[in-house]
């Protein structure tokens, strides 16, 4: 990303959000490759979002999608649980940036860059 802490952005296209319980280990978040039939660490920055409450600028955290949900079959979203997204032309501003190594989430020490950001649409 071009801007750094306090920049913001305005998305292009609708973003999907995974949960937490894709650590597996500290090499980062991780995906079901069903290809190879194997568990492969995204090749990217981590980013977290901030929820907050709606109020009168609009809404402030990811929607969660129960139709998606319910369309997976159940090994598939036990691998892949993708079920929030944040839509198209969301207003994202970062508000903190952490490197590699110095942040933890489910109590490892993870070795992708975290941006921590605030999200705003509607």
């Amino acid at each position: 990303l071009e801007c750094g802490v306090g920049g913001s952005f305005t998305t292009s296209c609708e973003c999907s959000c995974v949960q937490g319980t894709q650590f597996r280990d500290e090499a980062g978040c991780s995906f079901f490759d069903h290809d190879t039939q194997s568990w492969r660490c995204w090749d990217s920055a981590i980013v977290a979002v901030r929820s907050s409450p709606p109020d009168s600028s609009g809404f402030h955290a990811p929607i969660f999608d129960p139709v998606t949900q319910q369309r997976r079959t159940r090994a598939y979203a036990v691998q892949n649980p993708v079920s929030w997204w944040v839509p198209a032309l969301s207003r994202i501003t970062i508000e903190e940036v952490h490197a590699p190594g110095e942040w933890q989430v489910r109590g490892l020490r993870v070795r992708q860059r975290l941006f921590v950001v605030s999200i705003s649409f509607g």
